[in-house]
């Protein structure tokens, strides 16, 4: 496999004009896909830059194959392991849990607090947040086997919960909707604190103690797994 870019080097480097016409191309590419999802808008997620992932790398490996080729060779070596860490590794900073393993631990602890709810007396109406409006909601999603009452909300931040009143639901599930580690850089650096609110809607949740005195709630379950959490509160 190492051998194959190193082919494809040579192959350019005797003729240059095919490794600048491929860079041409594949950054045109790169640039028109940003900017058409940054005029459609949404959800801002890494998978949507899957579809351009391989032309990057195909570009990043021209780039290192060119040079020496012991320090190509170990940057490749680098970059494999940094790959498979970030898999089981969180970083210091907020995060959705999807890019990495840490989805397989949400799932898993969203199996179990959906558990506890569906063998909840009384048919509750539980206030939540997506995605957990969904697995509460649809039983084809595997979490349960009946779908229960869900009053869905838009978020756990404090502006959410400004119009939301103590007779509308009987439960509250709460849970970490975001990576939110002890040593938070987003705390350390208030510049990169600006940038997530701005670009990438990144606000704090509410805690719990102000939601449990303004509702009158207490905590009837609790789970935890790999620093990730979910609470139930009841009135």
């Amino acid at each position: 496999m190492l051998g194959w870019p190193q082919a494809w080097t040579d192959s350019v480097e005797a003729h240059p004009k095919i490794f600048a016409d491929f860079l041409l191309l594949a950054s045109g590419l790169c640039a028109v896909y940003i900017v058409f999802h940054s005029l459609v808008g949404g959800a801002v997620l890494r998978r949507y830059l899957l579809p351009v992932f391989p032309v990057f790398y195909l570009g990043a490996v021209a780039f290192v194959w060119r040079l020496p080729k012991k320090l190509a060779q170990g940057i490749c070596v680098l970059a494999l392991a940094y790959f498979i860490a970030a898999w089981f590794i969180n970083p210091p900073y907020p995060f959705a849990f999807e890019d990495n393993l840490a989805y397989a631990d949400f799932v898993r602890l969203h199996q179990r607090a959906a558990h506890f709810l569906e063998g909840y007396p009384g048919a509750p109406r539980v206030l939540t947040a997506w995605p957990a409006t969904g697995e509460l909601s649809v039983p084809f999603l595997g979490y349960l086997d009946k779908p229960l009452r869900v009053v869905p909300i838009d978020g756990f931040a404090a502006a959410d919960f400004r119009r939301v009143r103590a007779d509308s639901f009987d439960l509250l599930y709460l849970y970490s909707r975001r990576w939110e580690p002890a040593s938070n850089w987003l705390v350390r650096f208030r510049f990169l604190q600006v940038l997530q609110q701005r670009y990438f809607d990144y606000t704090p949740q509410l805690s719990d103690e102000v939601l449990t005195a303004r509702y009158g709630l207490k905590l009837v379950a609790q789970y935890e797994r790999r620093g990730q959490w979910v609470r139930i509160y009841s009135k």
